[in-house]
Formats: C-alpha cells, sequence, structure tokens
C-alpha cells in the first residue's frame, strides 16, 4: 500500500513541477506518462503454480514443460487477428493443458481440487501472453 501511495505521489509531483507557466515565461513543459499493463511470462505461471499448489521437485519439471508448451501456444493465439477463432482455440489449449497436468497421478487429490479453483487466475495469465 505504501508503494501505491508513494507512486501516486511522485506521479503528482512530476506532473505538477512539469507544467511550468511563469509571469513572462511562454515555453509549456509538459511530461505524458502511460501506464502499461504488466508483462506475463511461463516462468510467471509456473511460479503461480508452484507456491500455489505446493509442488513437488519430482512434479516440478513436468509442470514447466506443460506450461512452455501451453504458453506458446498462447502467445501464438494470442498474437492473431481472428478472436472468433482464436477463443476457442484457446479453450482447447487450455483445457489440454489442464488436462496433461491432471492425467496420472502427477497431482494429488488436494491439488487437482485447488487447480480447479486457480483455473480462471490461470487463463487469465495465459491469455496475457505475449
Amino acid at each position: 500500500m505504501k508503494k501505491i501511495l508513494y507512486s501516486l505521489v511522485a506521479v503528482s509531483f512530476l506532473s505538477l513541477s512539469a507544467h511550468s507557466t511563469g509571469i513572462n515565461e511562454t515555453m509549456n513543459t509538459s511530461v505524458h506518462f502511460e501506464v502499461l499493463a504488466p508483462q506475463v511470462t511461463t516462468t510467471d505461471i509456473f511460479n503461480y503454480l508452484k507456491t500455489n499448489l505446493n509442488l513437488t521437485s519430482a512434479q516440478q519439471p513436468t509442470v514447466q514443460q506443460a506450461v512452455t508448451d501451453a504458453g506458446t501456444e498462447f502467445t501464438k493465439l494470442n498474437k492473431s487477428s481472428d478472436t472468433g477463432l482464436t477463443k476457442d482455440a484457446k479453450t482447447t489449449v487450455f483445457n489440454e493443458f489442464i488436462k496433461k497436468i491432471t492425467s496420472g497421478s502427477l497431482l494429488s487429490s488436494a491439488q487437482s481440487t485447488k487447480l480447479t479453483s486457480l483455473a480462471p487466475n490461470l487463463q487469465t495469465m495465459f491469455s496475457q501472453l505475449k
């Protein structure tokens, strides 16, 4: 919370100081700020799963490979211009990703249940890959 407050104070200070007008001054200087969406990577997605599912060292390589594979497909789809087709394809890729890491005995039943609750966040993270 402090970081957000300090950031807002800094931005407001810069924006106030950037607009300088004096009595005999004709030049107006302005600074433009642009807020960018954070860049999500497959490493971020893997770390999210690793933390929230408490993945063991034996589970990590398989899950990491599944995240990398799905991330590659999502990156291609996110760059596509055909939104109708890509929406269905993204759903298919995401479902295949979930199926891949829940099949067999890779995850425990508790981890699989937790994964179900994480699915909306994961889908959002995958759709933000560039």
